[in-house]
């Protein structure tokens, strides 16, 4: 009975296993023994990128640590194997896609027939279709559905393939594996960045040029500064710019205050109109003990009223972009050195009225 038991489990584990049968025809000018190797495609099985970044400290180059999630659910364990990874993707089709034309007509409201209700004055019919789109309409909805059934396929894209070295097991569970990529270090450029309006912290930026030559593909990664787990990020690299910006997180050693000038705050009466001045002070302290690059990012409203009319007054030093009514200093501080911003402006407007968006 047990020498049966272990027959028919070995049967059971087997008839489990997937199979498929795979047909050879083969021609050969000469006699000869040949090897031959068998490539597959199987759809439940991927990868996806997953980066760190890690920075010691701002003098220091960042480094750029690539990993893969490997998953596959085929039936088949993949035992101590050899991987190639690759960012093309064979179920995509390689064709570009070709525009057709773009049709514009009049909008026909379309009335459908109601068997329950009384027909009357032709509001109703017997026709198998709308009654807009009956006779010559059903030809020329038919000539339009024609032109419409096309099917747009995207380029592939470029192929960036990954040869691992080292032998891996993947599980047939559908449960990724980490497995190392890469690893690179490059030159960074480090600034901070503070929105006093909104935040008052200052978040120290990391700024990488030239990022599209590293061939890295989306996704997301875990950002460590100084040893220390600081947050998570998403790599976007279909972004056109040629610097990729990452934050590694607030600098409470950079202390930034914004407060209203109430001495350069005035309202009064010019005629039928009331005019108001607004006036803001930006300081901003480095406790750190080395000097620093800061960008202060502010702005005045933007007036979408003919009545009302916004004047900068004194951009304090800022660059101003008009239409959009901001302002931005890049600043260098030593260590320990406070420098104060000053900005102003006025508002005029009917009196009476009361603005909004101040």
């Amino acid at each position: 009975i047990a020498e049966t038991q272990n027959q028919l489990a070995a049967i059971r584990q087997s008839a489990n296993t997937p199979s498929s049968s795979v047909y050879l025809s083969i021609s050969s000018k000469t006699n000869q023994n040949i090897q031959l190797g068998l490539d597959y495609i199987v759809n439940n099985a991927g990868w996806y990128p997953v980066y760190d970044l890690r920075s010691k400290d701002i003098n220091s180059p960042i480094q750029i640590v690539t990993k893969a999630q490997v998953y596959q659910n085929t039936g088949i364990d993949w035992n101590n194997i050899k991987l190639k990874l690759s960012t093309n993707n064979p179920s995509i089709g390689g064709n570009r896609p070709i525009i057709t034309t773009q049709w514009v007509d009049f909008y026909v409201q379309q009335v459908y027939r109601n068997y329950k209700a009384k027909k009357s004055a032709g509001m109703y019919n017997d026709e198998p279709y709308p009654a807009s789109i009956a006779g010559a309409d059903m030809a020329e909805l038919e000539k339009n559905e024609t032109t419409a059934n096309y099917t747009a396929v995207v380029d592939a894209p470029i192929s960036t393939e990954y040869d691992i070295s080292i032998p891996y097991t993947i599980p047939s569970d559908g449960i990724g594996q980490l497995v190392d990529v890469d690893v690179q270090d490059l030159p960074a450029t480090y600034r901070y960045y503070c929105t006093p309006k909104l935040d008052k912290d200052a978040f120290l930026v990391a700024e990488i040029a030239n990022w599209s030559d590293l061939n890295l593909i989306p996704g997301d990664a875990n950002v460590y500064f100084d040893g220390t787990f600081v947050g998570n990020t998403f790599i976007d690299t279909k972004a056109s710019e040629d610097t990729l910006l990452r934050s590694l997180g607030r600098d409470k050693k950079v202390i930034v205050e914004r407060v209203v000038k109430k001495d350069y705050t005035t309202k009064k009466l010019i005629g039928t109109n009331k005019k108001e001045e607004y006036a803001y002070e930006i300081t901003v302290r480095n406790a750190k003990k080395d000097a620093i690059d800061i960008t202060i990012e502010d702005q005045y409203p933007v007036s979408k009223n003919g009545d009302i009319v916004v004047e900068l007054l004194d951009g304090g030093g800022a660059v101003v972009d008009k239409d959009k009514g901001s302002l931005t200093w890049k600043i260098k501080l030593k260590s320990g050195e406070t420098k104060k911003l000053l900005f102003k402006f006025s508002v005029k407007y009917p009196k009476g009225k009361t603005l909004t968006g101040l």
